[in-house]
């Protein structure tokens, strides 16, 4: 059975190129693999679709904790009369990941 434990970034993306070099697949070809049933549910599959969604869902959180903050950013314009609304827009798929499809 597993226990849960508590991972840090730099580890789970450890723990992602470990079973990437294990079973020779990239996490994205397991992942689509995984979902289309050719893999099976054994216990390490399991893990690593479960470690595979801890990283999608915590890489834009980690990446907006470390980068500037939006809120401290200046809107466009301060005037009551103006209509511009300032949005702040969060990329889906950071480009130093090499977990992103």
């Amino acid at each position: 059975m597993l226990e849960p434990k508590q991972v840090d970034f730099e580890e789970l993306s450890e723990r992602l190129r470990e079973l990437e070099r294990r079973h020779g697949l990239s996490t994205i070809d397991f992942y689509r693999r995984y979902r289309g049933g050719e893999l099976g549910d054994g216990e390490e599959m399991i893990l690593w679709a479960g470690l595979y969604h801890l990283y999608l869902t915590s890489l834009p959180v980690r990446q907006f904790m470390i980068g500037p903050c939006p809120a401290a950013r200046p809107l466009a314009s301060t005037s009551p009369e103006s209509s511009v609304a300032s949005v702040v827009v969060l990329p889906s798929r950071p480009s130093e990941s090499p977990f992103y499809a």
